[in-house]
């Protein structure tokens, strides 16, 4: 119990104001989301949709926090936890927590990158992107098309995310987070 305590603390004093924001957002995006889409896009989202999102959120949800808290662990254990590669060697904890903390444009390429590093994130980000529903009186070829074209926009955000724009090329090197957060 003991340990949790430290980690909320160090938790809490890494957080900054874009990290703050990232939380709200995440929030939004996770819990209110079906509810907006079905208040104000007129698209009737069924209860078994709803159910299948709120599990998934949920579990996606206590998934980041095992990675929140074992990174927090970690870096407790370690006094440069970013730089040893052994106590860090799936960097999936270190960009969770970076995200929830440190927030800005680095850290939103740090989660891009890590979908293109681990497939398995990456196909779970999708699965998130493909619950959200396209429309009712669509036909079927309609919705797989709708399907195919949330997976393209997926893709060229994180190639627009990730392009290293002096060189018009996509950078898949890890960049470090500095832990001061530039705020203009």
């Amino acid at each position: 119990m003991n340990s949790v305590v430290e980690s909320v603390n160090m938790y809490t004093k890494d957080l900054s104001l874009l990290g703050i924001l990232n939380i709200v957002i995440y929030v939004i995006s996770m819990f209110l989301l079906l509810p907006i889409i079905d208040k104000y896009a007129n698209i009737k989202i069924s209860l078994f949709n709803y159910g299948i999102w709120y599990v998934f959120s949920i579990l996606e949800t206590l998934y980041l926090i095992y990675l929140i808290y074992t990174y927090a662990i970690k870096k407790k254990q370690s006094k440069n936890v970013d730089a040893d590669d052994t106590v860090d060697k799936h960097k999936l904890p270190r960009v969770v927590y970076r995200w929830f903390t440190s927030g800005g444009l680095k850290s939103y390429q740090d989660m891009f990158l890590i979908t293109e590093i681990e497939p398995l994130y990456e196909y779970i980000l999708l699965f998130m992107i493909l619950l959200i529903p396209i429309a009712n009186n669509y036909t079927m070829k309609q919705k797989i098309v709708g399907i195919f074209a949330k997976i393209g926009i997926f893709h060229m955000i994180s190639s627009v995310v990730l392009m290293d724009w002096s060189e018009l090329t996509v950078d898949y090197a890890f960049r470090d987070i500095d832990h001061e957060v530039l705020v203009a």
